[in-house]
């Protein structure tokens, strides 16, 4: 692994549409920290392509007086012409059967609900469990970015439809609002200048992950969701506006 690390960190970025990481940051947290314990990273090459990456943590924590080991499994990355053959399949048998190895008792992993990597969890014996967690915004632009980029640009036919509405669409998360053409990176249009405005309340956002990860018949149960909670409300400048919005909808899934 010794003189990858600049290729991985290439590749965490670039999977996950925005920077998560530097080198300084990586070299830290694999070599410096102090509660890095044993940690294992693998990565997947095609040819002198770096293609996919997982990593393996190892904890101890100490329940009722006992210590018991723990994996926390993450930073998984597949570079995007190398999903769907069965990469992370792969990553997450090795992951599982290195933390194993190295005396772990649990594993951890996070994902997306209804993701791809979600599913290959269940199926490979993790239980989903719930906990208490409080979430504060403290920056609604990356939010709104983050969320919903991978969801306007998902698909060629996707990406094709919000282009024809990237100036006139516009989404928001409590008062703050971009246009598609900004979540897309473009600039341009300001709320003012925009049509039609869908606007999430600050609670829709575990809505908007699965909206975000999701397949299509996810995708439009999330959509069922966030309309009948009332997470979400559409604005429009006319009718006319309003039924072409719509219009555009219906296209995006069927």
């Amino acid at each position: 692994m010794h003189g990858d690390e600049n290729a991985i960190v290439d590749l965490l970025n670039l999977s996950f549409e925005k920077k998560v990481t530097d080198i300084d940051k990586w070299n830290w947290r694999h070599t410096c920290c102090p509660q890095s314990g044993v940690n294992s990273v693998f990565i997947i090459e095609a040819g002198e392509q770096l293609v996919g990456h997982r990593e393996t943590v190892i904890r101890h924590l100490n329940v009722f007086g006992n210590q018991v080991s723990v994996a926390l499994m993450g930073s998984t990355a597949i570079r995007q012409d190398f999903r769907g053959c069965g990469l992370y399949s792969r990553l997450h048998k090795a992951t599982l059967q290195k933390a194993a190895s190295d005396g772990a008792s649990l594993a951890f992993t996070t994902n997306a609900k209804g993701s791809v990597t979600y599913k290959n969890n269940l199926k490979t014996g993790f239980i989903e469990i719930d906990s208490p967690m409080y979430i504060r915004i403290v920056n609604h632009h990356n939010v709104l970015v983050t969320v919903l980029r991978r969801f306007v640009a998902s698909t060629r036919k996707a990406r094709a439809l919000f282009d024809n509405l990237k100036h006139e669409l516009s989404f928001g998360l409590g008062e703050y609002t971009l246009s598609v053409a900004e979540i897309l990176g473009e600039g341009g249009s300001s709320k003012s200048d925009t049509k039609v405005q869908v606007l999430f309340s600050e609670k829709a956002i575990p809505l908007l992950l699965m909206l975000r990860e999701g397949g299509r018949v996810s995708k439009v149960i999330c959509l069922l969701r966030l309309v009948l909670t009332g997470k979400v409300r559409i604005k429009a400048s006319s009718p006319i506006t309003l039924l072409k919005f719509m219009r555009l909808g219906v296209k995006l899934f069927v």
